[in-house]
């Protein structure tokens, strides 16, 4: 059974931002970012307060993260195809990494 993360940021006033850096980090390197034994090593390895076995919930993050996400696609969009449409290759490349990044963004839950 998952904890929430409320249940977490007792013993670790942090857990919340850790938790979203690390999961969106998993997201862009193409690595699970809902692997709770990954999260709990993570934890560990920064000297941070065992979160404990299991999932940790964060349905506020979750939502924080989409919403992120898809500004950053909808955004990368309109750069990618603006860059297109006026030859330049720096905005369009710049564009789609921005997309990339909603994309990996929203996979972090």
């Amino acid at each position: 059974m998952a904890r929430d993360i409320s249940d977490v940021e007792k013993q670790n006033p942090n857990a919340r931002q850790q938790n979203d850096e690390w999961r969106k980090l998993r997201a862009e390197r193409g690595e699970d970012p809902n692997d709770a034994a990954a999260f709990r090593q993570h934890q560990q390895a920064i000297g941070a307060p065992d979160p404990g076995a299991g999932a940790v919930k964060d349905t506020a993050g979750a939502a924080k993260r989409e919403t992120e996400g898809v500004k950053d696609q909808l955004a990368g969009t309109l750069k990618a195809g603006a860059g297109k449409i006026l030859g330049n290759d720096q905005l369009a490349s710049d564009g789609e990494a921005q997309q990339q990044r909603g994309s990996f963004s929203r996979k972090a839950d």
